[in-house]
This record gives structure tokens, sequence and C-alpha cells, in this order.
């Protein structure tokens, strides 16, 4: 009997350390790591591009297709997004989509945080210079992303 005890005791403590341990673990922490490898290879690839074409050819691309994919592939964008390229000044990238989820801003929100504070922008449109509150889901989102001229 008395060893019956125990045992419900132990099982009750371990089931108590579980349900409150589990309030510590991330269940996104892996996908949120893709994504934002996603968008920083993404970024980083058309970065590189733009520079090797301007490089090339000693001036700005007038469309992102002057340098996709003759000096880069077209990097894989998240669920319902795309990447365009400012053809007015020629100063940004732009990944952005209409049907972005509390996990695509999150890992957008993480790719900031890894880059320069006035390199990357979210917000609600492309060409952004401010970041936005974190918006109802799903939401249009855009990152931006200022190159260096």
């Amino acid at each position: 009997m008395f060893s019956l005890v125990i045992v419900i005791i132990a099982i009750a403590l371990f089931s108590l350390m579980m349900f409150a341990g589990s309030n510590y673990v991330d269940f996104e922490a892996a996908e949120k790591s893709r994504q934002t490898e996603t968008i920083k290879s993404g970024f980083m690839g058309l970065s590189i591009a733009y520079d090797a074409y301007r490089n090339t050819y000693g001036k700005f691309p007038n469309d992102i297709s002057d340098f996709v994919p003759r000096f880069t592939y077209e990097p894989v964008a998240l669920d319902g997004s795309s990447w365009s390229y400012d053809i007015t000044n020629k100063k940004w990238l732009c990944l952005s989509g209409s049907e972005f989820s509390a996990l695509n801003f999150k890992s957008a929100l993480r790719f900031q945080s890894k880059m320069s504070v006035d390199a990357v922008f979210v917000a609600a449109s492309c060409g952004a210079t401010s970041n936005m509150a974190e918006p109802i889901f799903p939401a249009t989102v855009s990152i931006t992303y200022w190159v260096k001229s």
C-alpha cells in the first residue's frame, strides 16, 4: 500500500513538472528559424546579384529581371509572398505578401533583429523607413531591405 501511494505521488509530481515545463518550450522555434534563414538567404542572394549587376554594367538595374536569373536564382519566398525591387530609386529589395501569418511576422522580426538597424524595416508596404506595430493576422506585411549604393 505504501508503494502505491509513493507511485501516485511520483506520477503527480512528474505530471506537474511536465505541464509547468511545457510553457517554456517554443514549439514554433524550428519553423521560425527555417523561415528566418529563408528570408535572409533570399535577401543576401538578391543583394549580391544587385552588386554584381552594378559592377558588371556600371549602372543600376531597371528591374529585378535584370539580375534574376542572370546573376542569381530566384530565391524561395514565404508562402503567399513575392520578391520585388525598387524600380524608381533603385535602393531597396522587398519581400511582401497579403496573407502573412503571426509566425511569418515573428520570423520577419527575427530576421530584422539580426540585421543593421537602418537596413531592414517590417511594415505594411515596400520602401518603408519605419516599422509597423503587430497587426491582426492574416495581414499585409512587407520586409524592406535597403541596399548599399
